[in-house]
């Protein structure tokens, strides 16, 4: 197919335009030519990146033309005995009579370019690496040279240039992409590309693995050279590859499971097979993969493609029939809409867990309808081979899972009504069967939400799942389902969950039983993983305490240790226990959380339903930074658990002893938190579920089923990164303004251009919860922020909602700057909070802009003009912001709210809070380190850039027993600092945390240089320290300052490490020589500074009556 766009694309002209390398045993050929009038080539180099020493390799008549034979044997006996890889150059000359006044005016300005004589004209000089021309011929494969007991071997890298590796191996490196998985006749094909940069492919076999049992299946693939893409991507070696996939081996089809896919090359420059996964499915291939039926006499199997969620890997779900089964549904596919038709008046509901499962929600809902609504046509669906059939067998209206009734009921259902994914409960899970299932789909949950981030798994955009209807617990639970998850607020009811009514029963005895109930570690996948796992020595260790065996005897308690299902693999490791070992597919686990006395258990669910019967849980939570993952729990684990938290044995040991002599007596205070995820504890969780379901009036919603189809979603991915976007939502946002009315209850509230859920805007939102304003709240994040308000929306930066949202507010807050291009309406008002007293100046008062793109000051003061009311913290700010923005329009001058923070009462207490979210050790006082940006440190997209420039290994070593050191930068630095592992136990990096002001609460010092953070911190009146290396540069050539900084900063100004580590050694002292100049500079600076800030601007602006 023609690519329209390549062909009226202009193409760049290159000044390199063709090379070519050629290798003749110990000979290395390279030939090639400039495309230019001006630019010669005179030398050849290499660079050693060890030692970054220069070597010549050559030297030819200055021409754009070039050639160079290199004898490897002679370069080899030039370098030094290091391993190393070196980098080819060539040194180029332009004669200046023969270039334009631009050129030399960008020549002149380089530092890698030196000006010299050549035959007697002045010429530029300056090296560049021997790579990426137009066209690049590297007619056969490099090989390795020996000379002596060295070895060297020419590449490619990855980037397109010639270097040189010396002793050192070359690791093969491959990538690949999918174009497309598709059926061919009756067989399954799998084609795209495979890059392989200086490795070539000498043969390979396509290779199928089973996750759970490794059964292997391989045949082979055909690869074929793209020969004019290598030569236009640098010589980097680019294949096609496609391979029939095999789906059977020696006259047996494959086994049910799910297989991976890979590669098995074998490459020119390693002796062994090279395994590469198939994954990056290009957008045909992600949303066309085709699923294909295979028979081999009475057995069948379907084959349904997909991709792995985290690394898009390619993987099949291979589901095993009768092949009279399977026949029967292709059929059933084929007339799915006659079957509805014909079966339209039958109301029928598929309820059901996991194909194997029956004793949770799923299984306590069928039992209600069962007894309660026997007439109806409702079924539960489960596997014929299952244990736990026994458990809903007795109840009838059972279908097996993959029978022929199956088929044909998951086809008619009206309801699908299920614990887990609703397609767990279809014979068949490829995207073809669920475009023909129009049931609509209510998600029973199999426990209460919130410990964990499963936004991945459950929320709306998770690919995979899709519900209807989201059931939930409480109005909590509904607002972090519709806040966090994402759902519409008329997709999630509180109902309670269905197993509750049993939970609630006073049916069981109870028993003096301690139930230690851990859940699974997703790290842990095999037996190797698991023996050397912290979680199996931790919990061996509790299990054969024997303080918790005289504990045990002391207080007359039973200990029963039970495994998470996905860990019963690993039972037989604590048979050896004094106590009860039992995994939860053996019992019914609701039975011994019914009869228990004292629940143990980590993260789990589990623990909800043992609080709602109101007796004690403590949280054994030793790998808690582990197990949260990057994505933060939907709650705040230490303020919201209903139970005692610990990660020391010791600690855990006195908690049971504690419980124990107690009679196991749950405490007040968890009992009040407890109630937080239950609304209803009337035992008709199951009533309300059923007359949801019946309600007619609910059916799948056009709108969302179509945001949740793939295709719908990858052409949206595709155009919110296509270049028409923007543009597009230009547009819709100006007609929007135009004709929408503005709603003047609703406002929009935005900090850090969306990453963060912080600053003035956050206090004034929080202001205006407290006082219970009528007003509807519209928070722009891209974080996985929670909010605890059910009726706040949370909008992504810059999607359509965003344009939506701002078009049709009231009120816009904010502590930077809209997008430029946009304007409010004139019934808005803005409320402009901003981010910090002025040190540094801004905008108009700077002489010269650095690292800014073209029209910065004319985009930023157009955006001002939006201004309704701009937020002071004194007259010195109010004068600087009137200067440097030409603002005329409202200041309030009333301080800043975000610092109504520092006058708090509890403020230890919100300390100490954030201490345990961060992790941090609590023997160690906290320096802070927060600079700003440098206008002139940018990469080449203009991003700021930033580097640690003091030495903090000396700083370790010097402080290291006293303190510990957080690293905060500013929010627009593009770079992330990675800390060293050597320096892991005393450097932090807190720079992904939003809320700078909580962080400030932590400090018992502030390091900082030019950044408005100095004038929030002095509110706490601890030492600041000033660390300002390059004054002088920033104060003459970069930014320059409104105040006097160095008569009037209340910290000593300090221009090297070492003063900066023993200013920080004698923190007393310079407190102490500073204590006059830090009060003058309170009393400037934050005299308008108590507490009460919020207030000030909320009464101001939000009025407590709408008209």
């Amino acid at each position: 197919m023609i690519n329209v766009r390549k062909l009226f694309k202009r193409k760049k002209k290159r000044r390199n335009q063709y090379l070519n390398i050629k290798q003749s045993g110990d000979t290395l050929y390279i030939s090639g030519h400039l495309n230019t009038q001006t630019d010669m080539v005179s030398e050849l180099w290499l660079k050693c990146r060890e030692t970054e020493e220069w070597f010549s390799a050559g030297e030819i008549k200055p021409s754009a033309k070039f050639q160079f034979k290199i004898s490897l044997g002679e370069l080899i006996a030039k370098l030094p005995n290091v391993e190393s890889f070196y980098d080819w150059y060539l040194t180029i000359l332009v004669p200046v009579k023969s270039i334009s006044e631009k050129r030399f005016n960008k020549l002149s300005q380089s530092e890698s370019t030196e000006l010299i004589q050549c035959n007697g004209e002045e010429a530029f000089q300056y090296k560049i690496r021997l790579g990426r021309f137009e066209t690049t011929d590297i007619p056969s494969p490099f090989l390795p040279y020996h000379f002596q007991d060295r070895k060297v071997i020419p590449f490619v890298t990855e980037k397109g240039n010639l270097s040189l590796s010396v002793d050192k191996e070359l690791n093969p490196s491959v990538r690949l992409q999918i174009d497309g998985v598709r059926r061919t006749g009756k067989e399954l094909e799998v084609y795209g590309k495979i890059f392989t940069r200086h490795s070539v492919i000498q043969h390979g076999d396509l290779l199928l693995s089973n996750r759970a049992t490794d059964e292997e299946c391989q045949t082979a693939a055909t690869f074929e050279l793209n020969q004019e893409e290598t030569r236009q991507k640098y010589g980097l070696n680019r294949y096609s590859y496609h391979a029939i996939v095999p789906l059977g081996k020696e006259g047996h089809l494959l086994e049910e499971g799910i297989y991976d896919v890979f590669l098995k090359l074998q490459l020119n420059d390693t002796p062994e097979p090279y395994m590469v996964k198939l994954h990056r499915p290009t957008f045909r291939a992600r949303y066309f993969a085709q699923d294909i039926s295979k028979y081999i006499g009475d057995k069948g199997i379907s084959v349904n493609p997909y991709y792995t969620f985290k690394a898009s890997n390619l993987a099949l779900e291979i589901l095993s029939y009768s092949a009279e089964n399977l026949k029967y549904l292709e059929r059933m596919m084929k007339w799915a809409w006659l079957h509805r038709l014909v079966n339209r008046s039958k109301n029928v509901w598929l309820v059901g867990e996991r194909p194997y499962k029956a004793q949770d929600t799923g299984y306590h809902f069928f039992k209600y309808v069962r007894e309660q609504h026997p007439e109806l046509p409702v079924y539960y669906v489960i596997d014929q081979e299952s244990p736990e059939l026994k458990n809903v067998e007795p109840l009838g209206n059972v279908v097996y899972f993959k029978s022929k009734e199956h088929i044909k009921l998951s086809l008619i259902a009206k309801r699908i009504i299920s614990s887990h994914h609703a397609d767990y409960l279809y014979p068949i899970r490829t995207q073809r069967f669920k475009r023909k299932v129009h049931a609509l789909k209510i998600f029973l949950q199999h426990g209460v939400m919130g410990t964990k981030n499963m936004i991945a798994n459950y929320g709306k955009d998770a690919p995979g799942f899709y519900t209807d209807i989201f059931l939930v617990s409480s109005d909590f639970e509904k607002a972090m389902i519709v806040n966090d998850f994402g759902y519409n607020p008329d997709q999630v009811y509180i109902t309670g969950l269905s197993r509750f009514d049993e939970l609630l029963a006073d049916n069981v005895e109870k028993k003096r039983q301690l139930l230690i109930i851990p859940t699974w570690r997703d790290w842990i996948l095999t037996e190797e993983h698991f023996l050397e796992s912290e979680y199996y020595h931790r919990y061996k260790d509790l299990i054969q305490s024997e303080t918790l065996r005289k504990l045990s005897e002391t207080y007359n308690f039973e200990v029963i240790f039970c495994l998470h299902p996905n860990m019963q693999l690993y039972t037989d490791h604590f048979r050896d226990s004094p106590y009860q070992v039992i995994s939860q597919g053996e019992v019914d686990v609701q039975t011994l959380i019914k009869e228990s006395a004292m629940m143990l258990t980590d993260y789990s669910s589990v623990g909800f339903d043992f609080s709602f019967l109101q007796k004690p849980i403590v949280y054994y939570q030793f790998d808690r930074s582990r197990f949260i993952g990057k994505r933060p729990s939907h709650l705040e684990l230490d303020e919201d658990l209903p139970g005692d938290i610990t990660n020391d044995l010791d600690e855990l040991l006195a908690l049971i002893e504690e419980y124990a002599s107690h009679d196991f007596k749950m405490k007040d205070a968890y009992k009040q938190r407890a109630r937080k995820f239950l609304k209803y504890a009337d035992r008709s969780s199951s009533e309300r579920i059923f007359k949801l379901a019946s309600d007619k009036s609910l059916k799948p919603k056009l709108s969302y089923r179509l945001q949740k189809q793939p295709i719908a979603k990858g052409i949206g991915k595709k155009f919110r990164k296509s270049k028409y976007y923007f543009p597009t939502m230009k547009a819709a946002y100006k007609l929007m303004r135009t004709f929408l009315p503005v709603d003047k209850n609703l406002i929009v509230f935005e900090s850090g251009v969306g990453k963060q859920y912080a600053d003035s805007p956050r206090k004034i939102y929080e202001k205006i919860l407290e006082d219970k304003l009528p007003y509807k709240k519209v928070w722009i994040v891209n974080k996985g922020v929670h909010f605890r308000d059910p009726d706040t929306l949370k909008v992504k930066r810059l999607s359509p909602s965003y344009y939506y949202y701002l078009a049709k507010a009231g009120y816009w807050v904010n502590n930077q700057n809209f997008p430029s291009y946009i304007n409010k309406s004139k019934e808005t008002t803005y409320l402009q909070t901003w981010h910090g007293t002025p040190l540094k100046k801004m905008l108009f008062d700077i002489e010269q802009v650095q690292g800014r793109q073209e029209g910065y000051v004319e985009r930023v003061s157009g955006a001002i003009k939006n201004w309704d009311y701009l937020i002071s913290p004194s007259a010195y700010a109010t004068k600087a912001f009137r200067s440097a923005f030409h603002y005329e329009g409202d200041v309030l001058e009333v301080g800043y709210p975000r610092n109504d923070l520092f006058y708090q009462d509890g403020l230890t207490e919100i300390a100490g809070r954030v201490r345990e979210k961060l992790q941090l050790p609590t023997d160690k006082k906290v320096i802070l380190y927060a600079p700003t940006f440098r206008d002139n440190q940018t990469n080449g997209a203009n991003k700021f850039t930033f580097e640690i420039p003091f030495d903090l290994e000396a700083m370790k070593e010097k402080l290291g027993d006293e303190y510990i050191l957080l690293l905060r930068l500013h929010v627009v630095i593009s770079n992330k600092f990675k800390v060293p592992e050597e320096l892991s136990d005393f450097v932090y990096n807190v720079s992904s945390y939003s809320d700078i002001q909580e962080l400030l609460t932590i400090s018992d010092v502030l390091v900082t240089d030019y950044s408005s953070v100095m004038f929030d911190y002095a509110n706490l009146k601890r030492p600041i320290l000033f660390y300002v290396y390059d004054f002088e540069e920033y104060r003459d050539n970069t930014r320059g300052f409104y105040m006097d900084f160095e008569q009037e900063a209340p910290g000593p100004l300090l221009q090297t490490s070492d003063e900066l580590i023993n200013a920080l050694h004698d923190i007393d002292q310079v407190q102490h020589d500073y204590q006059g100049k830090y009060q003058q500079f309170y009393d400037r600076y934050c005299y308008l500074e108590d507490g009460h800030a919020t207030d000030r601007v909320v009464e101001k602006v939000f009025p407590k009556k709408q008209s």
